[in-house]
């Protein structure tokens, strides 16, 4: 905004925003709409996935009509911003190599878009279109300011996609105008990494952060069993022997660390399903199609697929509900993803590498003691390089981490034993400043050093178990994204509660990890993991119906109503409060299969029980598909059976309405109609006949008539050889006829 601009109060911010996106906005989000509005200072915000970043990316265009540009990871992320705005009026264009065309810039130079989401490659592209935009002083002028989606790429993916580091150019193009960063994991090395890019200095910058702890996000960690070639540790996600009517197991995301690996793990899985089912798993990586993409998007909301084996990239804000199990394949070096990492990470593991290791170098000494007591003229033979491998490391040399050189092995002597007691404010202070320390060391290597050694913070995570300082997984992240105190402004936010705002309140989950909580973790895994046995009726199931899109109708809007109603309040009559309150409804009946509900029910595809399983395949529809069938007819009662006639009958059918209504009713003998001459108009004979007077007349005109044989059947003729008039009928009544 101008100078010249009043500034909207928090609440003209929060009652414009819901009045137009129907959300209340919490106090955080409001600050951050107000802050970029008066655009005095950057701004960098870390709040938790899901708290509603995005939507502090449109607020500001509620109030101010100059352009915003949105710097984003995935061109995926794009077009989700711009159908979100699209249903609020709001023009905006998703901008990727593809569609970066002179026409489109064109029209942005022109002012038709007020929000442009693009990709760092085409931003920064050398002597690019936006180049020439920027030169633009009348364009500038317009210009609110740059959003940074997911603003930790800037510093983790800048070795791969130069663009990012070449950002903070930016602000010698453009210095008044200001960026607004955020993402869900800024920890202190990557908030540093992320000042030095963008040139972003403590006196010229707001900090604004949340906790990013999920409390409805549970860590479990597990061995792999199996080399980790085979695959097999991922089993758990397809049940052994699934089989066309079982229900759907629980939709699920496997990160990996490369594509190849998401491939080869993706056709695993897909073995494990029969052939006709085999396309609901699927992979998903930079390297498909940007319309391949968005459509797995789009079938993993909707439910037609199960489950996807992704890189990183996948995570980075892409809103689909649902989510049951996120999987990380293998040991990553960063804090930012779930784990399954493999057994040569874990404590015992390397305790009983390092005492293997101590008894092979003892029977080395031993065997060089006993050796020099027995004197031999032969010279000891030196050692080769394989028998000197052999003898000190035994056979586990490649499960150590590290290389020789100058890396770091990690051994259980500097990993064991962090600290002993209880935590306390030291215990934390310790742990916060090695995961600093472990950073600023890795800002200063370059290459393929910094893979050599695994983050502390990770190698806590998996063996928190046996780490008396921790014994709690949720501690670790805790500690490792800690930017300072938060501030707890949640009375603020909604003062008319006594407890303050639920969204942004502090919240205790009653489960938090499987050292925690083992028996209720182990219970809702096995929850998510069963499938009911087919059916009869049910292993020869019908596809699922394709649902073409529509506008929903006012029907539609009160059947959502109504099912969302009912799941809430049958939600928490089948969980228990804890599970209720810490997974929501959604894992007693997923939003996805509601809406999968309503879209048939649309259509007219939900008719009885078997319908319902078809549809959804839900695994509580035998259960729950009566109650289910009568929200739908309240919704959308059944047509009343149109009359067959809807006046009343017309004359032909009038008497046989009649004789229907009264019931049985003996009909008149039906009565052949007679024959009529066309020539003379006599009935009882055609005009083929030689008896008929015309032709006798035709053939002797002059000719007196000679007397005819009576017939009774015909009609006196006159003496000029017609019929008188007066004996012609002036109307026949027909009868209608009848045929047999």
């Amino acid at each position: 905004m101008t100078s010249t601009q009043r500034h909207p109060t928090f609440a003209e911010i929060s009652a414009k925003t819901f009045q137009v996106f129907r959300k209340r906005p919490c106090l955080l989000q409001i600050k951050l709409c107000s802050a970029f509005l008066r655009g005095s200072k950057n701004i960098i915000c870390s709040a938790a996935t899901g708290f509603g970043k995005t939507l502090t990316f449109f607020m500001p265009l509620l109030f101010d009509p100059r352009i915003i540009i949105i710097i984003t990871p995935l061109n995926v992320l794009g077009r989700q911003n711009v159908e979100q705005l699209k249903a609020a009026g709001i023009k905006a264009i998703s901008l990727s190599g593809a569609t970066a065309t002179p026409e489109v810039f064109s029209a942005i130079k022109a002012g038709a878009y007020q929000l442009i989401v693009t990709n760092p490659e085409v931003l920064m592209k050398g002597r690019g279109q936006f180049d020439r935009l920027f030169e633009d002083k009348k364009f500038t002028s317009k210009l609110m300011g740059f959003i940074a989606d997911e603003a930790h790429c800037i510093t983790k993916w800048g070795s791969f996609r130069p663009e990012y580091r070449e950002l903070g150019l930016l602000r010698y193009m453009l210095p008044n105008v200001r960026v607004y960063a955020t993402s869900a994991t800024i920890s202190q090395q990557t908030l540093a990494d992320l000042c030095d890019v963008l040139h972003l200095r403590k006196d010229n910058t707001e900090f604004l952060h949340r906790s990013n702890d999920r409390l409805n996000v549970f860590y479990v960690v597990r061995e792999m069993k199996h080399s980790a070639k085979s695959f097999d540790d991922l089993n758990f996600l397809i049940p052994d022997g699934w089989q066309e009517g079982n229900s759907p197991p629980a939709k699920f995301l496997v990160f990996f660390d490369n594509k190849k690996e998401s491939e080869k793990a993706c056709l695993h899985l897909k073995n494990r399903l029969p052939v006709a089912f085999r396309d609901k798993v699927q992979w998903f990586h930079a390297n498909m199609t940007e319309k391949f993409r968005e459509a797995q998007v789009d079938a993993m909301r909707s439910g037609e697929t199960w489950g996807l084996c992704v890189t990183d990239s996948f995570g980075m804000g892409i809103d689909i509900p649902g989510i049951q199990l996120a999987v990380q394949y293998r040991l990553t070096c960063t804090m930012d993803s779930l784990m399954q990492p493999e057994v040569k990470h874990f404590d015992h593991e390397r305790r009983r590498r390092e005492e293997k290791k101590k008894r092979d170098e003892e029977k080395q000494k031993q065997k060089k003691r006993k050796a020099r007591s027995q004197p031999t003229e032969e010279p000891t033979p030196k050692r080769n390089q394989a028998s000197a491998t052999e003898g000190t490391l035994g056979g586990d040399h490649s499960a150590e981490i590290g290389h020789g050189g100058d890396s770091v092995n990690v051994t259980a002597d500097n990993v064991d034993d962090v600290s002993s007691g209880n935590e306390g404010e030291s215990d934390t202070e310790d742990f916060r400043s090695k995961y600093a320390a472990w950073g600023e060391k890795q800002s200063k290597m370059k290459g393929k050093e910094k893979r050599e050694e695994i983050e502390p913070a990770m190698d806590d995570f998996v063996n928190a178990g046996e780490r008396r300082a921790l014994g709690c997984r949720r501690k670790v992240p805790r500690f490792y994204f800690y930017l300072g105190k938060l501030i707890e402004d949640h009375h603020d936010c909604l003062p008319t509660s006594p407890a303050g705002c639920p969204r942004c309140g502090p919240k205790v989950s009653r489960l938090c990890c499987d050292l925690c909580n083992p028996a209720a973790i182990a219970e809702i895994l096995a929850s998510l993991m069963r499938q009911s046995p087919p059916s009869e009726s049910t292993t020869q199931t019908q596809a699922r119906s394709v649902i073409r899109k529509y506008e929903k109708s006012a029907i539609d809007k009160k059947l959502e109503d109504d099912l969302f109603l009912w799941r809430d309040r049958e939600a928490q009559l089948a969980l228990s409060p804890a599970h209720y309150i810490d997974f929501g409804p959604d894992i007693f009946l997923p939003e996805t299969v509601v809406h999968r509900i309503i879209n048939c029910a649309h259509y007219g595809k939900i008719e009885n029980p078997e319908d319902v399983f078809r549809e959804t395949r839900w695994s509580g529809s035998e259960q729950y598909s009566k109650a289910i069938l009568g929200i739908l007819r309240a919704a959308r009662p059944l047509p009343a059976l149109t009359p067959v006639f809807a006046s009343t009958p017309s004359a032909p059918f009038a008497s046989l309405t009649s004789a229907l209504n009264r019931g049985q009713q003996e009909s008149p003998t039906p009565t052949r109609r007679p024959i009529q001459c066309s020539a003379c108009k006599q009935l009882g004979h055609s005009s083929r006949n030689v008896t008929c007077p015309m032709k006798s007349a035709l053939r002797n005109p002059g000719a007196p008539q000679e007397p005819t044989r009576r017939n009774e059947n015909l009609f006196p003729v006159g003496s000029s050889g017609s019929v008188p008039a007066s004996l012609v009928p002036q109307e026949v009544s027909l009868l209608p006829r009848t045929y047999f």
